[in-house]
């Protein structure tokens, strides 16, 4: 047969069968030579075998968050899922969200695992307008997951974006002190609109999430997202589902709120305030910007008393309000030592109140 070794009469050495051929005179074989030393010396390779590790699974651990728009043309919710374990043989989850009482299905959560951790130490209030050098904490994540460091300029790209509670916070260095033991130094405060809650600073034991592309989308389809939405996760090993409140809500849709505040007196006593709108999604500085963006319909809430049950207010729809020094007199009288503040209405939720003056 073709392949085989064969010899001839009146030659040397080995031959290789190439095919054969049946006619008349009998069988005409075509041979190829075969250099004695290689068919004879020739060792071939086992090969090695590549074995799999026998990894121990483990139990699913569950953080849901929303995220802030990555450009002003979002319109939806950007609900994520960040689903880990401490043990490297964990395999997936499946992923749900609680409507009515009820588990809906709302994605699957594979390999890699995200990076979910908690503060091992308080974050104090931060003002959140320049890049903090000398701060710092210290993170408790799962071992075996890394943490790397950038150079200050790339967090203008984006790079080391995490969630503490409801605040996105960057970090320049990140330091490895021990066994899921890390140190981030270098921070910069209240990214996408989450100012408010550097205000408020963090306790120890305070949700930490790595923003990158391990968390997975959670879709809407089959559920309307309610503000105290929660996620279900089943793991393999899971006796039972691992249940997560939603951070940051509503931190997708809702309007940032005014900056750049100003205030001017006017000629008959009273006072005038501007602000400028920002516009959640425009996080980019261009130098040349090819469109102004913006241009949707604004309307801002004036309000007195308690933003969550205020006593008074009116809407306006320019960046801009005059109270003349009646108006002035008789908000006075009526509401003396109440906060009269403002913050933009429209969507799906107000932003979050700046105060103008204490009447």
């Amino acid at each position: 047969m073709p392949g085989s070794i064969v010899r001839m009469p009146g030659r040397t050495g080995p031959w290789r069968v190439e095919s054969w051929e049946l006619d008349a005179h009998g069988v005409a074989m075509e041979l190829s030579q075969i250099p004695a030393a290689l068919a004879r010396e020739m060792a071939a390779d086992p090969g090695e075998a590549l074995q799999q590790p026998d990894l121990i699974g483990g139990s699913t651990i569950l953080a849901a968050v929303e995220l802030p728009p990555a450009s002003p043309s979002e319109a939806t919710r950007q609900i994520h899922a960040a689903v880990s374990s401490d043990a490297v043989g964990w395999t997936g989850a499946a992923l749900y969200g609680e409507q009515d009482g009820n588990l809906v299905p709302a994605g699957h959560a594979q390999r890699p695992r995200s990076t979910v951790g908690r503060l091992l130490g308080a974050l104090p209030p931060s003002p959140a307008l320049l890049l903090e050098r000398g701060a710092e904490i210290e993170v408790a994540i799962p071992a075996d997951l890394p943490l790397g460091s950038v150079a200050a300029e790339a967090l203008a790209a984006g790079a080391n974006r995490a969630l503490i509670g409801d605040e996105v916070v960057q970090f320049v260095e990140a330091v490895r002190l021990d066994a899921g033991h890390w140190r981030l130094r270098g921070l910069l405060r209240g990214r996408g609109g989450t100012e408010r809650a550097a205000g408020k600073g963090h306790d120890a034991g305070s949700l930490f999430v790595l923003l990158d592309d391990t968390l997975v989308p959670i879709d809407l389809s089959r559920m309307a997202p309610a503000s105290d939405m929660t996620l279900a996760a089943i793991g393999l090993l899971d006796d039972e589902p691992v249940m997560a409140k939603l951070a940051n809500v509503q931190g997708s849709v809702r309007p940032l709120s005014p900056v750049h505040l100003r205030r001017r007196s006017l000629a008959d006593g009273g006072c005038a305030f501007s602000w400028t709108r920002r516009i959640s999604g425009a996080w980019d500085w261009p130098d040349m910007p090819a469109a102004q963006v913006g241009n949707t319909a604004q309307q801002y809430q004036i309000g007195i008393g308690p933003a969550a049950a205020p006593v008074s207010g009116w809407l306006v729809e320019t960046a801009q309000v005059e109270l003349p020094a009646p108006m002035l007199a008789q908000l006075r009288g009526q509401y003396a030592g109440q906060t009269l503040w403002l913050r933009e209405v429209g969507g799906a939720a107000p932003s979050d109140p700046v105060q103008l003056m204490i009447l």
